[in-house]
């Protein structure tokens, strides 16, 4: 029992240092002669030397943004935030942080014209361009350009429109797993400031969600109506529409086995003043990530066979993410399949995941011991899947559905996996035998915003157990031994944290019975911790 509460502490430990450790900060001393002189002017115009020691810190986020904090000997601090990586915007936000953090560390009542160094200023921008520059060397996967002339189409009637072009906007885009999550543009018409937006995401995962931009057309957020050159916001109104294709050009970069060009997670803003940026795709460090849990069942009680220690590894390769709109029509598909009514776009055979357990670590219930009834030794399906201490296999997306409004998603997945559970056929033969479990998974995810979510799922499993001419397969139902029973339920409630840029926390809990007896079953309690396989000490390689 100690064993297992050490595990348990050393596996929190580990979750909790690695918050702190795994996000890469930018850290340098701020040189006192940063203000002329080392001096700056009181609102009584009078001039005050520094006595306190400054530095200053950044980090990048998920969406590229660097964060800086600027902090004195005395614990006062100040915060900015920039994008792009700009040295006019960092000189005119680091002069107004500065003079603001100084007046609280000194004491002193500062005025805003006590000058600066600007080749010091510029120093401390070179630093923090080579932080950025060094911190990882990605492979550009396109340059995207926000289009000059952009078409609207106004509706008059229903039978009736009018084509207006725009020469200046602003469009806000949100990257993530293979698809421009969101699209949010800012125009002027007719003296009337619209915003344009996306009801569902735009695939970009390969050339065929470029040329697929023509199908895609987002939608102003209000309804207007259009009367002699003049725009109304009316609830009666129609909706005006921009074809995606004519907002943007995505010219790829190609490479050598490089058939995947979505970017990385990313957020990025495009306007009069920064018509074109570079998209990067995923660090390498980002590959691979996996997740280790620990059952708390396992922990706590010296009986139940839960593994302590539960490491899984997944891939997910996105290979189809072109989505499509649910028709007013296609929602009467709702009363057939309900998670329909509810959502705005669908997607076919979106994605294959690839995935690997390994389990019970412990040599505590290592192997299964045969149950006993009127004399006869056998092995139930559940026990054995329960001791599986190894699975490998892989899921494929069959229906994908997507409601941004609602914050729901909706997956319906088929899956194969194979295992390996360790049997104790007799008191000096212990075996590992293998196992098939196929799985059609229904699962919801509700994720708010990108710090937490959400998932539910139910899935239905046929397991099977081969090389078992050696042993009894059976169940037990009303106190009999009867065929094996092949099909089981799984009922997983998963909540998770984004914690840092490198991990996230997990707390899971698994109901897994028999479909035909649900008396039979068996729980996991798990906490768990995320990270990436090739990041060490939050350093990218």
């Amino acid at each position: 029992m100690k064993t297992k509460c050490l595990l348990l502490l050393l596996l929190l430990f580990i979750s909790l240092f690695s918050i702190q450790l795994q996000a890469q900060t930018f850290s340098k001393s701020i040189n006192n002669k940063i203000v002329t002189d080392s001096k700056v002017t009181l609102t009584d115009n009078n001039t005050h030397s520094l006595n306190q020691n400054y530095i200053i810190e950044a980090s990048k986020s998920d969406s590229n943004y660097f964060d800086v904090i600027l902090k004195s000997d005395n614990n006062q601090e100040e915060t900015f935030r920039i994008h792009p990586l700009s040295i006019d915007l960092f000189s005119a936000k680091f002069k107004n942080s500065f003079l603001k953090l100084a007046a609280k560390a000194e004491g002193k009542s500062i005025k805003n014209t006590s000058t600066f160094n600007e080749l010091q200023i510029s120093y401390l921008f070179a630093q923090l361009v080579t932080f950025e520059r060094t911190e990882d060397e990605r492979p550009v996967v396109a340059n995207i350009t926000l289009k000059q002339d952009i078409p609207v189409k106004i509706m008059i009637t229903d039978s009736t429109f009018e084509v207006k072009t725009i020469d200046e906007a602003k469009l806000e885009l949100t990257f993530f797993n293979g698809y421009i999550e969101k699209v949010e543009l800012e125009t002027e018409l007719y003296g009337t400031k619209v915003r344009f937006t996306n009801t569902y995401s735009i695939g970009i995962s390969s050339s065929n969600g470029i040329k697929n931009f023509t199908k895609n057309n987002i939608l102003s957020f209000y309804k207007y109506k259009f009367d002699k050159s003049k725009l109304t916001r009316d609830y009666y109104g129609y909706y005006l529409t921009i074809n995606f294709a004519d907002i943007i050009d995505y010219d790829r970069e190609i490479d050598i086995n490089a058939n995947d060009i979505s970017p990385e997670p990313t957020k990025l803003v495009l306007d009069e003043t920064q018509k074109t940026t570079k998209l990067y795709k995923e660090q390498s460090t980002k590959l691979f990530e996996a997740i280790v849990y620990s059952d708390f069942l396992g922990v706590f009680d010296e009986e139940n066979p839960n593994g302590i220690i539960q490491t899984e590894i997944a891939k997910k390769f996105y290979i189809n993410t072109h989505r499509y709109e649910i028709t007013p029509k296609g929602r009467f598909l709702g009363l057939l399949f309900p998670p329909i009514a509810f959502s705005e776009g669908y997607g076919w055979f979106e994605y294959v995941n690839l995935s690997a357990m390994l389990s019970k670590i412990e040599e505590n219930n290592k192997f299964l011991q045969p149950s006993t009834i009127s004399t006869v030794d056998y092995f139930s399906p559940i026990n054995i899947m329960q001791h599986q201490s190894f699975s490998i296999g892989l899921d494929i997306n069959l229906l994908y559905l997507e409601n941004q409004n609602k914050k729901i998603n909706t997956n319906f997945d088929f899956g194969v996996r194979f295992g390996r559970s360790g049997l104790q056929i007799d008191e000096s033969t212990q075996e590992f035998f293998n196992s098939i479990t196929t799985t059609i998974e229904l699962g919801f995810q509700f994720i708010p915003e990108k710090r937490y979510g959400l998932l539910i799922s139910e899935k239905l499993m046929h397991f099977q157990v081969y090389n078992d001419d050696n042993f009894n397969v059976m169940s037990l139902k009303n106190g009999e031994l009867v065929s094996p029973e092949n099909l089981f339920n799984k009922t997983q409630f998963e909540f998770f944290v984004n914690t840092s840029t490198t991990g996230k926390l997990f707390i899971r809990y698994n109901l897994i019975t028999e479909l035909a007896d649900w008396d039979n079953n068996y729980s996991q309690f798990q906490f768990g911790y995320s990270f990436y396989l090739l990041k060490q000490n939050g350093k990218s390689k």
